[in-house]
């Protein structure tokens, strides 16, 4: 669905209704992804591998701590502040292997950190 015209607002724990759900890409398009509500208790998506979110005006991390499966995030060029979640690195169980973080208005990671073996791709730079 990425790079598309599709408009409006996006809940994000409206989508983590779909258990079978493997891949979601909604980059570029004229979205706005709201993870305002999203936890990791009700945002379960057992079979997520890949969610990609580029410029979906996100203003936080949505809680992906409980992504088992995932190996490939971008949540770049939103509009993210502060702070990289240490729960990030976790994410598949440790076995993320594309993490893209670019072009939002993060400042540091926060402690402690374990980045996995498994990442072979980080973007994460300009970082304020």
């Amino acid at each position: 669905l990425s790079s598309n015209f599709f408009s409006g607002t996006v809940p994000l724990d409206l989508i983590g209704k779909l258990s079978n759900l493997s891949r979601l890409e909604l980059s570029y398009n004229n979205l706005t992804v709201d993870a305002s509500s999203s936890n990791s208790d009700a945002f379960t998506f057992p079979q997520l591998n890949i969610l990609k979110l580029a410029s979906c005006r996100l203003q936080k991390f949505p809680d992906l701590k409980n992504q088992s499966r995932m190996i490939q995030l971008d949540l770049s060029d939103n509009k993210i502040l502060g702070a990289i979640p240490n729960w990030i690195w976790g994410i598949g169980n440790g076995a993320l292997a594309h993490l893209n973080l670019s072009f939002n208005q993060l400042e540091y990671v926060e402690q402690p950190y374990n980045v996995s073996r498994y990442l072979v791709v980080l973007t994460c730079i300009p970082i304020s």
